[in-house]
């Protein structure tokens, strides 16, 4: 059921891209989700299943985090990494990531993504200030 439902919700939100302009939208799904503690910073680890080099990701943005009903103390939120520029055309992945909400020094900050190959990226996500 878990799993059924975080396709079920990465589906909409690939759809709801589209419609919002974004045309190429991949679904990708993972393997395994866990954090690191750096001593500075929690990590959010996601095995994806993708040979895709994610250095070529150019932004990452995370979605509002949706209760799980399935696991108790724990959220979903979409991992929308952007390559090939700020342009609508270039194409956006869409990573599902399950966390655990009581590790309150987890900020949804920084990201290492490993691909099939197993290569690891490290990604930060960067606040937007509006002025």
């Amino acid at each position: 059921e878990l799993a059924q439902w975080m396709v079920d919700l990465t589906q909409q939100e690939a759809e709801r891209l589209r419609q919002g302009g974004v045309e190429r939208v991949l679904p990708l799904s993972a393997t395994s989700y866990s954090t690191k503690d750096t001593g500075t910073v929690i990590l959010n680890c996601i095995d994806v299943t993708t040979g895709f080099d994610f250095a070529r990701v150019s932004q990452i943005l995370i979605s509002p985090p949706t209760e799980c009903p399935y696991k108790e103390h724990f959220a979903h939120v979409h991992v929308v990494l952007q390559a090939g520029g700020q342009e609508l055309s270039a194409v956006c992945l869409l990573v599902p990531y399950l966390f655990d909400t009581r590790q309150k020094r987890n900020t949804l900050k920084a990201f290492e993504m490993r691909n099939t190959s197993g290569k690891e990226t490290r990604l930060r996500v960067d606040a937007f200030d509006a002025q």
